[in-house]
């Protein structure tokens, strides 16, 4: 069962690469404006497409990800766990945003997706809830 966890991480890890997605759909090519994409996974961070910064970006604790963003976007979190349940949500004295649910990749579907719509001008910080190292901030101007 892990290994196909693990199988099914890495190609959602590489197709995923560049695209866009809803809470509802599966991803597709291209992120459209108004629209940020983080890969959330085992470890690391990544910045997919749509922030100011350069899109691939990847950072691995103690560092964080920044994600630049126009007020009004929508920031996807996008799940790609092989090994550890995630769960993203605001860092203690951050601006307020919804958690996200539990990601766990001993679910049917070992990856989710979860959009944050920022429209107040602020920095929000983030973290795993599951492994607070991993973290990272959404700049919205």
């Amino acid at each position: 069962m892990r290994k196909r966890a693990l199988a099914i991480s890495l190609f959602f890890s590489a197709f995923v690469a560049g695209c866009s997605t809803s809470e509802q759909a599966a991803p597709a090519p291209g992120c459209s404006a108004g629209t940020a994409q983080i890969l959330v996974t085992d470890g690391f961070l990544r910045n997919l497409c749509g922030c100011t910064e350069p899109a691939g970006t990847l950072v691995a604790p103690p560092a964080t990800l920044t994600c630049t963003v126009a007020a009004g976007s929508h920031v996807f979190f996008i799940y790609a766990s092989a090994f550890q349940p995630q769960q993203i949500g605001p860092a203690a004295g951050s601006p307020s945003f919804v958690v996200s649910p539990i990601s766990d990749p001993q679910d049917e579907v070992p990856y989710r997706v979860h959009a944050v719509k920022f429209d107040a001008i602020g920095s929000y910080d983030f973290r795993d809830l599951f492994n607070s190292a991993l973290s990272g901030r959404i700049v919205v101007q």
